[in-house]
C-alpha cells in the first residue's frame, strides 16, 4: 500500500518588522532545490522515486502537481497564498505543470541525489508498482 500524500501547514507570525513563516518538517531534509523560470505551458517531473520523500511548496506564485499510482490520479494546487506544503511519499509518478509566470517550486528531499532511486520510464514504473504490490501480498 502506497503511503498517502499529505498537506502541511506553513504557519505565519506577523510582526511590524515583517512576516515569519514556519514549516515543521516530518523528516530530515538532506537536499533542497528549487525550480524557476519555467516557460509557459511547460511541464516538469515525469518520474517517480523508489524511496525518496519530498516536500513541495510555493514560496512565490503557483503550480500544480499530478500524482499517479498504479490505480489513482490526484492533482494538488500549490500557491504562495495558501501557505501549505505537500509531502510526497515514495512510489508516486509526478508531473508538475501550470506554473505561473512568477512561480518558484521549492523542494526539500529526504536524501542526497541518487540516480538509482529514480524511475524515469512510465512503463517501468507500472511494472515496479505491480512488483511492489505482489511483494506486499
Amino acid at each position: 500500500m502506497v503511503e498517502e500524500p499529505k498537506w502541511l501547514t506553513i504557519n505565519q507570525i506577523t510582526d511590524p518588522a515583517g512576516d515569519l513563516r514556519i514549516l515543521e518538517l516530518p523528516f530530515e531534509a538532506k537536499r533542497t532545490y528549487f525550480i524557476q523560470n519555467v516557460p509557459h505551458g511547460s511541464q516538469r517531473g515525469f518520474h517517480a522515486h523508489r524511496s525518496l520523500r519530498q516536500i513541495f511548496f510555493a514560496p512565490q506564485g503557483s503550480f500544480e502537481i499530478e500524482l499517479i499510482t498504479g490505480n489513482s490520479k490526484r492533482s494538488f494546487l500549490l500557491n504562495s497564498i495558501d501557505q501549505k506544503a505537500l509531502v510526497v511519499p515514495p512510489g508516486y509518478w509526478r508531473i508538475i505543470s501550470s506554473f505561473s509566470k512568477d512561480a518558484t517550486c521549492m523542494v526539500l528531499a529526504s536524501e542526497h541525489y541518487m540516480e538509482s532511486d529514480y524511475i524515469r520510464n512510465f512503463d517501468e514504473y507500472v511494472s515496479w508498482c505491480k512488483e511492489n504490490l505482489e511483494n506486499e501480498s
